[in-house]
């Protein structure tokens, strides 16, 4: 497909990025291309309902409350979550009184929020899904509750080195926090399966690497990628940047045509905001996103000497059900893998991060965000306090790896381990703060009656509109793109 024009979407014949004639563009023969009626198209109807109006999906009252509760129970059980490893951040501080007390509140504070993270993540998987997006996402109910099933199994198994790491470091009177510390682990252990599981992760893409594209697939990756791109570093940051674009979509007067029609206005008036500053290749393409890519999978390192360390407890605990080294090793490596993930999840995305901020200010590209917009002192403050409260909550990560490498057969690399652990813990835990304090300031938000409200609601839907772009099936996002080209 030709790049999109922006030039050409007051021409009624295109449609942003698709300019290619109908007969070429599209391949009517597919097998996976199938005909109906343009409003009945399950994307369509999506983002008509629920991206241009607004609507909220239908829920329950009764569920709704509990799922609402489970919510406020995840950030209540984060604010004591970092207690039971209290002892091995004073053992840290090696009867430093000074640095004993730093150690544990900051172990309280980074500890409960990246478990509060993890919770919430946990109960997203509760949210009311809409029947558009069973179809978009071609999901069946069979298949969500043997994932959820498998998921918690495997995170409850997975759970053990964590809860043998919080008994084995407190005395006798406070053995029973072990209770609680499997339970941490077992929230970051499940979201950590999830993540695996997801369609949008770094497993699941590397997966798809491998996998045989028609011209289908290749064709809704692409309209997948310059959508995304277009919202991201052009829509956002001008309806965060210039009051009188942030009237372009959602408007009413969309709303007295077809359902189809309706969408084909709001694709066409997304591609009308550009931001002149980001005419560059954002920082994913640039250089065909190799030297991106460079630089997430050296930091993978980080998370492997986490994953090591973590590896060296569980066989510790199999160690004590059986001698045998194949189920010792087998029992280790299935319990880490969930850890794993999530810390590669936080790395990646944070050297991602970094990357993208230094590559736009050398390129001079607009790197607006909701909370820098509206709240820059809060946006300085975040990233400080989050990594400052982690570094000083892993010190007690420190102890354990040294600890236990010390006692291993890895002992030469006691040097080297403990301080990947280090990092690797800080920036998961600084990583899991970041976002939920940024959640929940553009949460707030929503509720304010000013234009900081109605900016953030915009926004949250824009977001919502690239999630269910980023997660949808190849043949669904095929259609949806041929019914608003023959709009």
């Amino acid at each position: 497909m030709k790049a999109y024009k922006l030039d050409d979407l007051n021409d009624d014949n295109n449609l942003g990025i698709m300019e290619e004639e109908k007969d070429t563009a599209f391949d009517e023969d597919s097998p996976i291309f199938l005909e109906q009626n343009q409003d009945e198209n399950p994307l369509i109807s999506y983002v008509y309902d629920y991206i241009i109006k607004g609507q909220s999906i239908k829920e329950n009252a009764c569920a709704a409350r509990v799922r609402f509760g489970i919510k406020i129970l995840s950030l209540l059980y984060g604010a004591t979550a970092g207690l039971p490893y209290i002892s091995a951040s004073c053992d840290a501080g090696q009867g430093n009184m000074f640095l004993c007390i730093s150690f544990a509140t900051g172990n309280v504070i980074a500890y409960g929020g990246a478990t509060a993270w993890a919770g919430l993540r946990l109960t997203e998987s509760l949210d009311p899904i809409s029947n558009e997006e069973k179809e978009i996402l071609h999901s069946r109910p069979s298949c969500c509750v043997i994932k959820h099933l498998a998921c918690n199994a495997l995170g409850i198994l997975a759970s053990i080195p964590g809860a043998y790491s919080v008994y084995k470091y407190n005395n006798d009177k406070f053995k029973f926090l072990a209770i609680p510390g499997f339970l941490t682990s077992y929230i970051f252990s499940t979201v950590g399966y999830y993540e695996v599981t997801n369609p949008d992760s770094m497993f699941q893409q590397l997966l798809s690497k491998f996998q045989k594209k028609d011209t289908t697939v290749k064709t809704s990756n692409e309209i997948k990628e310059k959508l995304i791109n277009h919202v991201k570093y052009h829509a956002i940051p001008e309806i965060l940047e210039d009051d009188e674009h942030r009237d372009y979509l959602f408007t009413e007067d969309t709303l007295n045509v077809s359902k189809a029609k309706s969408v084909r206005g709001f694709i066409d008036s997304l591609f009308l905001l550009n931001c002149p500053s980001n005419s560059t290749e954002p920082p994913e393409s640039w250089m065909g996103g190799y030297p991106r890519r460079i630089a997430q999978t050296i930091s993978i390192i980080l998370p492997l000497g986490n994953a090591t360390v973590n590896y060296l407890l569980t066989y510790e605990v199999a160690n004590l059900l059986t001698e045998s080294a194949i189920f010792s090793s087998s029992f280790a490596i299935s319990t880490v893998i969930p850890s794993f993930m999530l810390d590669v999840l936080a790395t990646t995305t944070t050297v991602g991060n970094v990357f993208d901020v230094s590559s736009n200010m050398l390129r001079k590209r607009n790197i607006a965000n909701f909370t820098a917009t509206f709240y820059p002192k809060i946006n300085f403050v975040i990233p400080v306090i989050s990594v400052g409260l982690a570094g000083l909550s892993v010190a007690g990560d420190w102890f354990v790896a040294h600890d236990t490498i010390q006692k291993s057969k890895l002992n030469s690399l006691v040097d080297i381990l403990p301080w990947m652990v280090f990092m690797s813990n800080t920036i998961f835990e600084s990583f899991g703060m970041r976002d939920l304090l940024h959640d929940a300031i553009n949460y707030c938000s929503m509720f304010r009656k000013d234009t900081i409200g109605e900016t953030a609601n915009k926004v949250n839907r824009l977001e919502k509109f690239t999630s269910i772009i980023s997660n949808c099936v190849p043949s669904v996002l095929y259609n949806f793109w041929k019914n608003l080209a023959n709009t």
